[in-house]
């Protein structure tokens, strides 16, 4: 018989705790934008380049800096492979919460077949692999050592722990082991929550800010090309450095 997680953590106690998380997170990135100003203007700006180049610039850095996930022209393979499992990894993770959301209210076990778990299971797969990419350069790379800070860890100790407590979920509710389902599901709950909390403060929001970033320079490249705005006026749109 397979455990069902909604016995053991009430269904309305995540939905309400996740609603609040989430709130809490948008204020602090609504409160990130604006000390982002600076490398917002130049977006706001460019729509003065006119429809269709607007368009060409902003599907270009889709396409490279999103779907490619090109972080840098100086980006190493690992490096590129890891950020884009990790990138690809949680947003598999998140459709496949939110479709479960819609699809099954009630929270209740679904079969290994069923397409909302394999998403799920394919994005943990992806993510956790990324991790592990992502960890054996920081063992064997001092100089990936030496950036790499305590919230850093923080943020990757939270990710792994999160996504291999997913996992164990699945196979102690699969093989119905009662003594462990509740430690081991309240752990990926609260892991997961933390790591929802402190995505604003850590690397987590590079992986949306970087594309902005990507976006602002490219606008600034194309209203300089077309004399929109002057070198001088660049200088009042900071832009972040690629370690930060």
């Amino acid at each position: 018989m397979v455990l069902s997680f909604p016995n053991y953590v009430p269904v309305d106690i995540i939905h309400t705790a996740g609603l609040a998380i989430g709130a809490i997170v948008l204020l602090v990135i609504l409160f990130e934008l604006v000390r982002w100003r600076g490398v917002l203007a130049p977006i706001a700006k460019a729509s003065r380049l006119g429809a269709a180049k607007w368009c060409s610039v902003f599907v270009d850095t889709v396409a490279s800096d999103v779907i490619y996930q090109q972080i840098s022209t100086k980006c190493p393979d690992r490096k590129w492979v890891s950020h884009s499992l990790v990138f690809w990894g949680f947003l598999l993770l998140s459709a496949s919460t939110a479709l479960n959301y819609i699809t099954n209210a009630s929270g209740g076990p679904l079969p290994l077949t069923n397409p909302v778990r394999i998403l799920g299971n394919l994005g943990g797969i992806m993510l956790i692999a990324g991790l592990a990419i992502v960890v054996y350069r920081i063992s064997t790379d001092s100089d990936k050592r030496e950036v790499t800070l305590g919230p850093d860890y923080l943020f990757i100790g939270l990710l792994l722990l999160a996504g291999l407590t997913g996992f164990l979920s699945e196979y102690v509710s699969e093989i119905d082991a009662v003594t462990w389902i509740y430690g081991v599901y309240l752990t990926h709950l609260l892991s997961s929550a933390a790591l929802l909390l402190l995505a604003p403060f850590t690397r987590f929001i590079h992986a949306f800010g970087r594309p902005i970033i990507r976006l602002s320079e490219r606008y600034i490249e194309a209203l300089n090309q077309q004399g929109i705005v002057i070198p001088s006026e660049l200088t009042v749109m900071p832009l972040l450095s690629e370690r930060e």
